[in-house]
């Protein structure tokens, strides 16, 4: 298949300029900032909770399409994706594009999932993954294609793309959905499947791919939720799709239902430790009572002091899953309702490392006058397991059409929480939850990409097509 590409290039004395001042700056390089996909950046130190009052926007551009995939910043440049499969590369400083280029697309049933804005196209849906030291972007467009780009021009790197899935799986039916896990370790890229929505025939897998540089990228392996001529189903929709633990020792995913009675077939609707050869150590889930009631979840990895290392997983039954994640097989420390209504409760958590809080969405209040819609914060307990330490309510209550919850981010003191069909974006004072800021109502139709902040800049991909930057009005943070 051959892919359209139309690239932009700038100047080489303004690259070197981007790349001269990057040295000194952060890079967010995959969803969550990091393997773990904590949500947390820890070398932010501009905007804080004296600063953040002070936001405003500095500038908006029109891509084009719809976006549900978090921007990344590397090396002195912004990267963004679209549903339409547009990639682009853009100037964090003003806005401007550096160059685009167009990927692949595929066509679903419409309002069978994410899409464009003709309903039935899907172009890029996961955050893409910047591998710094080999300089290359890997992202996954519609049509099933793995993708390894240039930064600088968008070229796509020799041998690039490779085909995922055969014809028998291969999308509509098959798409990822999250964003690529690259472990530098063994040059090993995981990337996990779901569907166009949830429609058979369709098997749910993670994939390992070698993509060892100057060589030709291979699957070295897959790994099947129910096996790959087992039940339909078991899809990994997570935004985050694995999780890789500190020192590359193992990679956690949580997934989706089985399209069999009982719906928890095998490894459906649970949460899986893989060794990196894709090897099962151990796994683990809820006892199911009622239908399509998963994990839309990507587990998020934490350690509080003083405790085992640990995951939390949201499920659509409204409850929050702790596990320690050595020891998964015996089954979660802690499952704390936290939303009141069913199939709502999806995305991931945020950890905040330095204020040790465990920072979730919520669409719906639980019922039992716990837990409210919005944004909550929860602290590490003596026994380690999580309860309240603020909340905010901000956003709407519920119902049967309200969006999965946005995952939140954390830095330097300050949580941020998109508020999904709302379209705000809020700014609380992590450690009190005392509000901030928001964006007020500049941004329409909705935004269901978890934001971004980096080098004293907040970054929304919404729903209008556009892409915003908030900043400091004195100073410029490049």
């Amino acid at each position: 298949m051959t892919v359209r590409k139309s690239v932009i290039t700038i100047a080489s004395t303004i690259l070197l300029l981007h790349v001269t001042a990057a040295r000194s700056q952060t890079n967010w390089l995959t969803f969550g900032f990091d393997q773990e996909r904590t949500g947390y950046n820890p070398q932010e130190t501009i905007l804080s909770t004296q600063t953040v009052p002070s936001l405003t926007l500095q500038w908006g551009v029109n891509l084009g399409a719809p976006m549900t995939s978090q921007p990344i910043e590397a090396n002195g440049l912004l990267y963004a994706a679209t549903l339409a499969g547009m990639v682009y590369t853009l100037d964090p400083s003003s806005g401007s594009v550096v160059w685009s280029v167009q990927l692949g697309t595929t066509s679903v049933a419409p309002n069978c999932t994410v899409t464009a804005q003709d309903g039935t196209t899907v172009g890029i849906i996961g955050t893409p993954t910047f591998d710094v030291s080999n300089g290359r972007i890997f992202v996954v467009s519609g049509d099933d294609l793995l993708h390894a780009l240039d930064p600088g021009t968008g070229n796509e790197w020799s041998n690039y793309p490779l085909q995922l899935m055969g014809p028998a799986n291969n999308a509509p039916r098959t798409l990822v959905y999250g964003s690529p896990t690259y472990s530098p370790n063994n040059n090993s890229l995981y990337l996990a499947t779901a569907s166009g929505c949830d429609n058979p025939p369709y098997h749910g897998q993670v994939m390992r791919v070698d993509v060892t540089p100057n060589s030709t990228p291979r699957i070295l392996r897959r790994w099947f939720v129910d096996g790959s001529s087992g039940p339909d189903g078991g899809g990994i929709w997570g935004p985050g799709g694995l999780s890789l633990g500190p020192y590359s020792k193992a990679l956690y995913v949580a997934t989706g239902n089985a399209l069999t009675y009982p719906e928890n077939y095998g490894y459906a609707d649970k949460v899986v430790r893989l060794g990196l050869g894709l090897g099962v150590h151990a796994a683990d889930g809820p006892s199911i009572s009622g239908g399509d009631l998963d994990f839309g979840s990507t587990p998020v990895l934490y350690q509080a002091p003083g405790c085992p290392p640990q995951l939390a997983a949201m499920n659509k039954n409204g409850a929050l899953y702790v596990y320690n994640r050595d020891a998964i097989g015996s089954g979660p420390v802690q499952v704390l309702q936290i939303s009141g209504e069913e199939q709502i409760f999806i995305g991931t958590v945020a950890y905040d490392p330095v204020l040790n809080q465990v920072y979730t969405g919520n669409t719906s209040d639980d019922g039992a006058g716990i837990f409210n819609h919005g944004i909550i914060a929860l602290a590490p307990q003596s026994d380690c397991t999580l309860g309240l330490a603020w909340q905010q309510s901000v956003g709407l209550n519920g119902g049967d059409n309200y969006p999965p919850v946005i995952p939140p981010i954390a830095a330097n003191g300050v949580v941020y929480y998109v508020t999904g069909a709302g379209s705000q974006v809020f700014a609380f004072d992590a450690a009190s939850g005392q509000y901030l800021w928001d964006s007020g109502s500049l941004i329409q139709n909705g935004i269901y990409a978890s934001p971004m902040v980096v080098n004293g800049q907040l970054f929304v991909a919404a729903f209008d097509n556009n892409l915003y930057a908030f900043g400091l009005p004195s100073s410029s943070p490049r």
